[in-house]
């Protein structure tokens, strides 16, 4: 299925997209290519093949998980940390942090109104399926 310019144009539009005349001929064969391999894999008859979750059956023989000693666990065991005291956290315990309030920034806005359509302080998108 060949793609014209004015659909890759389209496409890039709705990718936000701003495409040379290069890359919209580039982009026209690719794309082109793409949707040609998907209606080859759409004409391949799969009713004889069941449903799958997985491409591995079952009963696949897999290795049991099992720790394997490392190189570099070898060294973090050789660390004496006894002098360290145990710790929840990497700050001290008297940090002095601000308390969490909910604050208006102008970041949302801003970004808001960058969007094509905006409804009720949130993005307004076409729906995905009609």
């Amino acid at each position: 299925m060949a793609l014209t310019l004015e659909e890759v144009r389209h496409i890039a539009q709705l990718a936000r997209l701003s495409l040379s005349p290069e890359e919209e001929a580039r982009f026209q064969v690719q794309l082109s290519a793409i949707l040609d391999y998907a209606a080859r894999l759409r004409s391949v008859d799969t009713s004889a093949i069941p449903p799958t979750a997985s491409v591995l059956p079952l009963d696949a023989p897999l290795r049991p998980d099992e720790p394997r000693p490392t190189e570099v666990g070898a060294r973090l065991r050789s660390v004496d940390t006894s002098a360290i005291p145990p710790t929840a956290s990497v700050l001290p315990l008297d940090a002095p942090l601000r308390p969490d309030e909910p604050r208006p920034t102008e970041v949302g806005a801003r970004l808001l109104g960058r969007a094509p359509e905006a409804a009720e302080g949130m993005f307004r998108i076409p729906p995905v399926f009609p």
